[in-house]
């Protein structure tokens, strides 16, 4: 099977060389047999990112029988662009795009990738991690249950997607053939923000395709405080992100035909707003509808005879998980020191 890794970079020094280790874990443990392809999208980084790719390239090309590339751009563009050139350079069907400061997870992600149904979007357990190590949030535990034990068809569930998606975009996995020139062109309507837009195109124009939930983890997803999503608006690029998030919001809102859908996004759009605009929003109606929302589905997991087994389970995954990242960190600080960076 011919499989590509993608890793979209802007000044990553901290962590490019995590994620890098742990593409060079899968392979050696489980890449036998597989053609791997590494592409690294750079967007002008102004620290050591792209001196670190090209030094851990220069040691273990020999890993990647496709090849790997390093492309860099003369100026910073953002998220949105960096995303596109880096999908320009995926020609494998079989793909695992992900962000520089993430880390894959021990679990074989060659198998997952090649088991994952082809006409599905398909999303794996989330499992975040900081400086601390890794874990699970009671949120993402009741949703994912939920979710798994449903099927959803997107003419019906596109709301997750355009209102506010219960699942941390980093797990979600989809066939090459569906980013078409399309997608692209939509998704450079925007700067900072290329996972929902994305994922929103493909469904909208892939009217059968279903959202299947996988209990195992692929993607683990770093929580800092230099996160668009995460940190506060006090930096431009974060304006910028709560500005595309808005304009995502408000697109989706004049397009939705449900009433009821409809009148959930236009919460959400003032929410949005308010953001931007730094106002408050603890008395948001948005946040009143989905809190009430996920207090159904916690509902649901609580009166399931198998919700206490199936957290038990999720937080031992996490635990073991935590041993590998600390292999993984070992790894990267023991290259580092070695070429003096």
């Amino acid at each position: 099977m011919d499989v590509s890794f993608g890793i979209c970079t802007y000044n990553a020094e901290d962590y490019i060389l995590d994620a890098l280790e742990s593409i060079r874990y899968q392979i050696e443990n489980y890449g036998e047999g597989h053609k791997v392809y590494l592409a690294i999208s750079d967007d002008a980084s102004t620290d050591h990112t792209t001196e670190l790719v090209q030094k851990w390239f220069d040691r273990y090309k020999d890993l990647f029988a496709g090849g790997c590339q390093l492309i860099i751009s003369d100026v910073n563009r953002g998220i949105s662009h960096n995303f596109v050139a880096l999908m320009k350079h995926i020609h494998t069907e079989y793909f695992k795009m992900f962000s520089g400061d993430d880390i894959i997870s021990s679990h074989n992600i060659f198998d997952q990738i090649e088991k994952a149904d082809p006409e599905c979007m398909t999303f794996f357990f989330p499992i975040h991690f900081t400086e601390e190590g890794t874990y699970v949030t009671d949120r993402d535990l009741c949703n994912m249950f939920f979710y798994e034990r449903h099927k959803h068809i997107h003419k019906k569930d596109l709301w997750l997607i355009e209102a506010r998606k219960p699942f941390p975009s980093p797990e979600i996995c989809i066939r090459r053939k569906y980013y078409s020139d399309g997608c692209f062109e939509f998704v450079e309507h925007f700067t900072m923000f290329e996972d929902d837009p994305s994922y929103y195109y493909i469904l909208k124009n892939n009217e059968d395709m279903v959202l299947k939930i996988c209990s195992d983890p692929m993607i683990l997803y770093r929580k800092h405080s230099k996160s668009l999503s995460q940190g506060s608006v006090d930096t431009t690029s974060q304006i910028r992100f709560l500005d595309d998030l808005h304009k995502f919001r408000k697109y989706v809102m004049l397009k939705e035909k449900n009433i009821f859908v409809k009148c959930f996004l236009f919460l959400s759009v003032l929410v949005t707003f308010r953001m931007k605009h730094r106002f408050g929003m603890k008395s948001a109606w948005y946040w009143k509808v989905d809190n009430y929302l996920f207090r159904r589905r916690e509902k649901y997991a609580l009166k399931s005879a198998d919700w206490e087994s199936y957290v038990d389970n999720m937080k031992r995954m996490a635990e073991a998980e935590n041993e590998h990242l600390l292999m993984i960190r070992e790894r990267a600080l023991k290259f580092r020191s070695e070429i003096g960076i």
